[in-house]
């Protein structure tokens, strides 16, 4: 009896275990599933606004030399001249509030993850505290009923010794009578 019931404990911790193993892997596999789409997509976000930044960065010296460069050679035209600096300069501001957005985006996504990932943990906690409330109140089970087949034992060991008793004095009574 004991040992069914300790078969019985193995085999629900062993059930227990891959239970808790298969949601915490499942848990884990639906946060990578819902994080791993968008910071590759932000990454590739970023990426385009780099290259598209860099680029952008890249053809202002040239423009800036053509400006001076025609500055120099038309004194008389520096207001059109100036108009175009004015440009390039907003279009600058433009990139570096482009850019601003960017970072806060960013910053963003980087606090939703550490709240998603917080929260996971959280939830894993919980379950692991659920887990371990039912090992407990399962433990309780099994050592009341461990105790209960022990009384039971020990009843029966005792009414059986009661029983030979019985008849040992009743077969000394009947081999005093015959």
């Amino acid at each position: 009896m004991i040992r069914r019931f300790t078969e019985q404990r193995e085999e629900f911790e062993k059930m227990l275990q891959s239970s808790s193993k298969a949601t915490e892997e499942a848990a884990v596999k639906r946060a990578s599933d819902l994080i791993n789409p968008e910071i590759g997509s932000l990454g590739e976000r970023l990426q385009d606004r780099i290259n598209s930044i860099r680029l952008q960065a890249d053809q202002a010296p040239i423009r800036i030399a053509e400006v001076h460069e025609q500055l120099t050679a038309h004194r008389e035209g520096t207001e059109p001249l100036h108009a175009r600096a004015d440009a390039a300069a907003v279009r600058l501001d433009r990139l570096g509030v482009q850019s601003a957005e960017l970072t806060r985006d960013t910053s963003n996504l980087g606090q939703n993850l550490r709240e998603s990932v917080s929260e996971l943990r959280h939830r894993l906690d919980q379950e692991k505290q659920g887990r371990e409330a039912l090992a407990a109140e399962w433990k309780g089970l099994l050592k009341e009923a461990s105790g209960t087949a022990a009384a039971a034992t020990r009843a029966a060991v005792e009414r059986a010794d009661d029983q030979a008793k019985k008849s040992n004095s009743v077969i000394k009574t009947w081999r005093a009578v015959c």
